[in-house]
């Protein structure tokens, strides 16, 4: 390993090494996903201590073992974030939930555990909305309006058929699931402003905006507090009820879909 010829700088780059994570988290979901990421810091990290036992035990170099103990510390770090992501077969939104039913606005939405595990997330409604259907895993998929998928910490809305998706970070700590916001240039349909929702302490999920955004005045109406009004529903299907009025917003203005 030579140094003089940029090596250090090739592969010690940390900003490279962030950047390609970044790009990964908005691409990845599951631990599976970030395989490829989490090889490519654990090769450096792999050079890097490689490098310091050549200048330790070959050059004795004085100190040469702790050269890049901060940036093998940052590393170390990056891969125990990229490996804490659960992997897909983790993750059950349905587990230890059986039914219950939430109210959003003029919608009631019920959510049921079949016999065969599957779960059904209806709303009671006239003329009736396509219902979503969970098979115990980590998605939950409706016909006419897209998917969502779930990893414990993102929330993450698409259709095979719109050309972007809306995303929520959820902050435990806050008991916040957090708009990702809109990178680029917005798509039809798409909004650059969504908000928050911040579990209510009690029974549901209310909208939040901070005092800088504003909603585009044609979307305004469409979201409304969450309440759970029987049983016990998943935080994760309660954001989906909670958003399901935008969604059908977005499937009607681009395919017509009620």
């Amino acid at each position: 390993i030579n140094a003089e010829y940029g090596w250090k700088k090739k592969f010690l780059d940390i900003d490279e090494v962030k950047e390609k994570i970044g790009k990964a988290t908005e691409v990845s979901f599951f631990r599976e996903d970030f395989a490829p990421t989490r090889e490519f810091c654990e090769h450096n990290l792999l050079i890097l201590e490689q490098y310091n036992a050549y200048k330790r035990d070959v050059v004795h170099t004085p100190g040469a073992g702790n050269e890049f103990a901060q940036m093998a510390t940052k590393l170390r770090a990056l891969i125990k974030f990229l490996s804490a992501f659960p992997a897909s077969e983790e993750v059950n939104m349905a587990d230890g939930y059986s039914q219950g039913a939430v109210k959003v606005g003029q919608f009631q939405w019920n959510y049921e555990q079949m016999a065969d595990g599957h779960v059904e997330f209806r709303a009671k409604s006239t003329p009736e909305i396509y219902p979503f259907f969970n098979v115990g895993g980590f998605d939950i998929v409706s016909g006419d309006h897209g998917s969502v998928l779930w990893n414990k910490t993102s929330w993450v809305w698409f259709h095979p058929q719109v050309p972007f998706t809306i995303r929520y970070n959820y902050k435990r700590a806050d008991s916040l699931f957090a708009f990702h916001g809109v990178k680029g240039d917005p798509k039809n349909g798409q909004h650059v402003v969504l908000p928050s929702w911040k579990w209510n302490g009690k029974n549901g999920l209310q909208p939040v905006l901070s005092a800088s955004m504003q909603l585009d005045p044609a979307i305004k109406t469409q979201f409304a507090s969450v309440v759970v009004v029987a049983g016990q529903v998943p935080l994760p299907v309660m954001v989906l009820a909670a958003m399901m009025t935008h969604i059908r917003y977005i499937t009607f203005t681009l395919f017509g879909y009620e």
